[in-house]
């Protein structure tokens, strides 16, 4: 793992510690955070250049509106 990668899941723990008001994520958690993480890619658009979507279904299809609001709560803080 480079050092980039290592920044970017820091700070994602960082990010998740914050929005539940925790001092320190537990391991388990910081997996399950890290492997949801995978599935919210980039989706540029013309009027939107820094939007994501997330591939609910990863990577067979698409970012599907049904998939992806089911999935909106178990992904996102």
């Amino acid at each position: 793992m480079t050092w980039d990668e290592k920044f970017y899941q820091q700070q994602l723990i960082n990010r998740w510690d914050a929005a539940h008001e925790l001092k320190t994520t537990p391991s388990w958690i910081q997996q399950l955070v890290w492997a949801a993480d995978q599935f919210i890619v980039n989706r540029p658009l013309v009027d939107a250049p820094d939007d994501k979507t997330i591939m609910a279904v990863y990577p067979w299809f698409g970012d599907w509106g049904r998939d992806t609001i089911i999935t909106l709560p178990g992904l996102t803080p």
